[in-house]
């Protein structure tokens, strides 16, 4: 049972960083930017999400399902994609498209 909790305490402090090099988080820092990805040339089509990577692993969002003496079943929640920055021409929206990349790196692995 102490190796259990061992195991436990390890998995609990870095599930999240399943996979860390998965998820796309990259983009502009707007926190001192008046002009919202406006002035510093930095949207739609010419933000590189790809930057910044992560894991596609929810902190904080591992739920114990079931614990039997040697054994502990967990459920995590991982996000399936991202999306490519939209961007305006001529007035008109075109949304970006659904990068759907993250699961099959974590689930094939």
């Amino acid at each position: 049972m102490c190796n259990l909790l061992s195991l436990l305490s390890e998995f609990k402090a870095g599930y999240f960083t399943i996979g860390d090099q998965i998820a796309a988080f990259g983009g502009p820092d707007w926190s001192s930017s008046d002009a919202v990805g406006g002035a510093d040339d930095k949207f739609g089509p010419k933000l590189k999400r790809n930057a910044v990577k992560g894991s596609p692993v929810v902190p904080k969002s591992a739920k114990l399902i079931k614990e039997d003496n040697e054994y502990a079943l967990y459920a995590v929640t991982i996000l399936r994609g991202h999306y490519t920055a939209g961007y305006f021409t001529d007035g008109v929206f075109t949304a970006g498209k659904l990068i759907s990349c993250f699961l099959s790196p974590i689930t094939e692995g």
